[in-house]
């Protein structure tokens, strides 16, 4: 089933709808690409509150609505997303045999999001999982932009199943670690071909989850962040095909900085899901 975005007073609608379902939803800078990016989340997202209920949703929708995109917060929802990219790698997507569950297009027909509940209840390590021409990514904090968002192409998010009629499905643990020894697979092929090819390039994708690996690994040396920034900036022009734009270095180093240092020269390797009480994060 597919939903059709609306403006003006239906924008309460869509609140009303994600506040029923009590998800945490963040908002963008902007949803006008002329005067930002649509798709980054304002300062303090990933500490984003559910919504209590339906009205209270509803009044934000009205509120935020027409200038921002609203982002479904993955880990404060207690949703895993997969989030697939290209059309090559939908038909991987396909071939874990999940069940049928809340879907988001954004851009393509191949461009969709997939919304799951964890294993068992509890919370799980990765919230993420995206399927990119570089491999496959797991992420511990992600956001995702819901309709009635506006892509930067002007095309608008709907839902292919929607939460109105269909159920947020269950991960299987049996795919979830699956998606875990993928995600491994490709973070170690990656660092691999960086270690022994010196034209090697971090492909979109990575380049954020390796920028902010490289700042934490510098938070050893200081406690500087305008000189740790000047370094990253600088591994993103000579390391990352296209680079980034300052804006999004610069939040990768914020982020790092609220990190102890060091931690990135040990192993990095996703660990399978920890399960814990429920409501309790497992991955600490």
């Amino acid at each position: 089933m597919s939903v059709a975005p609306a403006a003006g007073g239906a924008l309460s609608e869509w609140g009303y709808l994600y506040g029923s379902l009590q998800l945490a939803i963040c908002w963008t800078e902007t949803n006008d690409p002329t005067q930002g990016d649509p798709k980054k989340g304002r300062r303090g997202w990933p500490n984003t509150p559910r919504f209590p209920d339906g009205p209270f949703a509803a009044a934000a929708f009205a509120h935020y609505g027409s200038h921002r995109n609203p982002a479904v917060v993955l880990r404060g929802s207690g949703l895993i997303g997969i989030d697939c990219d290209t059309e090559q790698r939908l038909e991987e997507v396909r071939e874990l045999g999940l069940p049928h569950t809340v879907t988001v297009r954004s851009s393509e027909p191949w461009k969709l999001h997939y919304w799951f509940r964890p294993p068992g209840g509890h919370v799980a390590e990765f919230c993420s999982f995206r399927f990119e021409d570089a491999g496959v990514t797991a992420d511990r904090d992600r956001l995702l932009l819901v309709p009635p968002a506006i892509h930067p192409s002007g095309t608008l998010y709907s839902f292919v199943r929607s939460p109105a009629d269909t159920p947020i499905a269950v991960m299987p643990q049996v795919t979830y670690d699956e998606l875990v020894r993928r995600a491994a697979r490709d973070d170690q092929r990656l660092s691999s071909r960086l270690r022994e090819d010196p034209t090697a390039k971090i492909p979109a994708g990575q380049r954020r989850d390796r920028i902010f690996r490289y700042a934490c690994m510098q938070r050893r040396w200081t406690a500087s962040e305008d000189l740790i920034l000047t370094v990253c900036l600088a591994f993103n022009e000579a390391m990352c095909e296209p680079p980034l734009p300052r804006d999004q270095v610069a939040h990768q180093v914020a982020g790092a900085m609220r990190k102890p240092g060091g931690q990135e020269l040990k192993t990095h390797k996703p660990r399978v899901l920890r399960l814990g009480p429920a409501g309790q994060r497992s991955d600490r």
